[in-house]
């Protein structure tokens, strides 16, 4: 048995644990976006160039190595102090619902738009409106169809306080 001294000294190292897999996770996302930077600046996936590639192959490849060298760190640290670094922390229905949610408040702000005053004439306005509907109808479609294809996070995926994450059965995992 722990005397409360010991049991505090746990929880706070479980809380520092937690907090560096969290730090951890957000590191690896932001070198996972430096790598699309990288390695992709005109994503044949998204509507929109997002890069200006501006960065010579040499010091490219050298950025890239650096990148898989910090990450391997990482991975072997996040090993050597217990955090899993494998477990997902997230689930996907969730992060899709948010940003296709974010998408649809974003059209709907812009539908809102008084876009006559903005210099658009009457028609070319309505116009606009008609094309930012269709677009946001077809996200309603999306956000729709997340809850209903398996996206939902299924009975017995239970919410677990202690650990901060949802519990998965079917993997093995259980409250308690």
């Amino acid at each position: 048995m722990f005397s409360g001294e010991d049991q505090g000294q746990d929880l706070r190292r479980e809380a520092g644990l937690r907090s560096l897999a969290v730090s951890f996770r957000y590191i690896d996302t932001l070198l996972g976006t430096v790598e699309d930077a990288l390695g992709n600046p005109s994503p044949r996936n998204r509507a929109f160039c997002h890069y200006i590639p501006d960065i010579p192959a040499a010091e490219r490849e050298r950025l890239e190595e650096g990148i898989r060298a910090l990450r391997e760190r990482l991975v072997e640290e996040t090993g050597r102090l217990g955090i899993s670094s494998r477990a997902g922390a997230v689930p996907v229905s969730r992060a899709v619902r948010a940003d296709l949610a974010t998408i649809s408040i974003t059209l709907e702000e812009l539908t809102r738009k008084d876009w006559a005053d903005l210099g658009w004439t009457p028609e070319a306005a309505g116009d606009l409106r008609s094309v930012l509907s269709g677009l946001q109808e077809m996200v309603g479609d999306l956000l729709d169809s997340t809850g209903s294809s398996g996206c939902r996070i299924q009975p017995g995926n239970e919410w677990d306080k202690r650990k901060g994450r949802h519990t998965f059965p079917e993997r093995g995992e259980e409250n308690g």
